[in-house]
């Protein structure tokens, strides 16, 4: 994600991203590894998040690991000790993992799960290379040669 975006998130959360702005956040590479299109969910749930903290008493979501992996947002928190993350923090993490599977990670228009070259990506039609195929057809045709290998094996 381009820094703009990023400072903006730590920004508007600085207690979600609090290990994100520590000076030593660039050795060890904390970053939001993700492209741009996914900024308004990552900052819809981290209202969500701060929401649940400041009104509920929930405990402080901090990241420790937002990036994009198998095509699907990773958005991985800690919490206090002692102090369990509640079911509303678990939904939030949830359903932005579903929505990112829906949303281009490149614009943010309405995507799917691709897999392009051996690398799986949420892209929107704008996105996706002519030769990318669709996850699910990506899995029938890999399920489809393991069978035909255990089938010549036999």
């Amino acid at each position: 994600m381009r820094k703009e975006l990023t400072d903006l998130l730590y920004g508007r959360y600085p207690l979600i991203f609090a290990p994100y702005t520590q000076p030593d956040a660039e050795e060890k590479r904390m970053k939001v590894w993700c492209k741009d299109g996914w900024f308004d969910l990552i900052d819809t749930l981290c209202a969500q998040l701060q929401h649940w903290t400041d009104q509920h008493n929930a405990p402080q979501y901090v990241a420790f690991d937002v990036k994009e992996k198998f095509g699907s947002l990773r958005f991985v928190g800690q919490h206090q000790p002692g102090h369990p993350k509640t079911a509303e923090q678990i939904g939030a993490v949830k359903m932005a993992y579903a929505l990112s599977l829906r949303l281009c990670e490149e614009c943010g228009a309405p995507g799917q799960l691709v897999v392009d070259g051996g690398c799986w990506m949420t892209r929107c039609a704008q996105h996706t290379s002519a030769d990318a195929m669709p996850a699910a057809e990506f899995e029938r045709r890999l399920e489809a040669r393991r069978q035909a290998h255990f089938t010549a094996a036999e």
